[in-house]
């Protein structure tokens, strides 16, 4: 059976009442407000606590990453990177 998102949320907030899970300063910057971070929804308790700043930022660079990649598949991706950012 696989888990989902919200059932690993869940076992991961059981894991935590229960004791059996203790959260940890951010693995980035060592805030101590965490988020638990998962990798891989198969593994619920295999988690990266990540302050909300270090887990947007997480995020956004595998958006990147996803992008660059996709590009990469379509061959945009020099042509891409020859253009400037738009200026904000």
């Amino acid at each position: 059976m696989a888990i989902d998102k919200l059932e690993a949320r869940t076992l991961v907030s059981n894991a935590i009442r229960a004791g059996t899970l203790v959260r940890q300063p951010c693995g980035q910057c060592g805030a101590p407000y965490v988020h638990a971070h998962h990798d891989d929804y198969a593994r619920p308790l295999d988690i990266r606590w990540l302050c909300p700043s270090c887990h947007m930022a997480h995020h956004a660079a595998i958006r990147q990453q996803n992008r660059r990649s996709y590009l990469v598949g379509l061959n945009l991706a020099n042509d891409l990177s020859k253009h400037k950012p738009l200026e904000q």
